[in-house]
């Protein structure tokens, strides 16, 4: 990446914990301020603080060297760079997630070595994807910071019943009494789709206040659960010459979908409505008729083509 490139990258994750975090008391430092003036020499200085015993004895790593994946020589610098930012912040209490407990270690030594005191660190479990499995945008199963709030309702439903203690231990605002409580109400078999309703209205709560939490829970209501079409739909024009091709090439013209192999995976696996008629015919043409018509393309995208 190029050096601008990588500062609006870092101005997207700012915006996102912008959402948490006060940002008139909040510092944001970069830390090419001290790393960019490391010579080669402090470089080693840094380097024998660690026994490369324990920099290999990193779980992650030794889990690739068992995979027979190779590792590279900078990626076990991260951890004294990381280390390094400790140092230079002079640290109090440093917070990561699980997987960053060796670097913040790294900091800790980092400032002994230097005759600072070693900060106190605060680790936190990660939270795992909708699914169950790592959370990852290519496993589709985020529920990202920045999502409108009616996708990050969507999602949070989303969630495998065996996990909503997870995130409402991890990822809401609820007291340890309520969490307590609904995850008694799951043990004793109540309906784990009420409290994800919860959990998902105070999700949305957190990052987008009230108004619009109650919004896409009623959105959710009305398009999910009822199956009805939402108040306001996007239109797209229909131009003349696409009119009456395949609704496979329609759609991928339009843009509706990525590609023609999506449009037809959607229509065969029954996931394409007109007027809530499903089209499940690859080779099915696009009648429109002259006032349009509302199609919907999954569970919850819904447009009205016009002629």
């Amino acid at each position: 990446f190029k050096h601008e490139e990588v500062l609006e990258l870092a101005r997207t994750y700012t915006d996102q914990a912008f959402r948490v975090l006060d940002p008139q008391r909040t510092e944001v430092r970069y830390n090419g301020e001290w790393l960019a003036k490391l010579s080669f020499a402090d470089l080693i200085e840094l380097a024998s603080i660690f026994p490369m015993k324990q920099i290999i004895a990193r779980r992650d790593f030794q889990s690739r060297m068992e995979r027979g994946e190779s590792l590279r020589f900078h990626e076990a610098l991260y951890a004294l760079m990381q280390g390094y930012d400790a140092y230079a912040l002079k640290c109090d209490a440093q917070v990561g997630a699980y997987d960053q407990h060796f670097n913040m270690l790294a900091g800790r030594a980092i400032q002994e070595h230097f005759g600072g005191a070693p900060h106190v660190m605060i680790t936190n479990p990660i939270i795992i994807g909708t699914d169950g499995r790592k959370m990852s945008k290519s496993y589709g199963n985020t529920i990202n910071i920045d999502d409108e709030p009616f996708d990050m309702y969507g999602k949070a439903m989303r969630i495998a019943d065996e996990h909503v203690r997870e995130y409402l231990e991890l990822a809401s605002s609820f007291s340890g009494a309520e969490i307590d409580a609904l995850a008694e109400e799951l043990r004793g078999g109540g309906n784990p789709m009420a409290v994800k309703k919860l959990l998902a209205r105070n999700l949305v709560e957190q990052y987008h206040g009230e108004a619009s939490a109650a919004e896409a829970e009623a959105r959710f209501r009305q398009v999910v659960q009822d199956k009805e079409a939402p108040d306001e739909v996007p239109e797209v024009r229909v131009p003349e010459g696409l009119r009456g091709a395949l609704w496979v090439d329609l759609l991928a013209a339009l843009s509706l979908v990525k590609s023609k192999g999506e449009a037809r995976r959607l229509i065969g696996q029954g996931g394409f409505y007109v007027e809530q008629t499903p089209v499940d015919d690859p080779a099915a043409t696009a009648d429109l008729p002259a006032a349009g018509a509302l199609v919907r393309l999954g569970k919850r995208r819904y447009y009205r083509l016009l002629p």
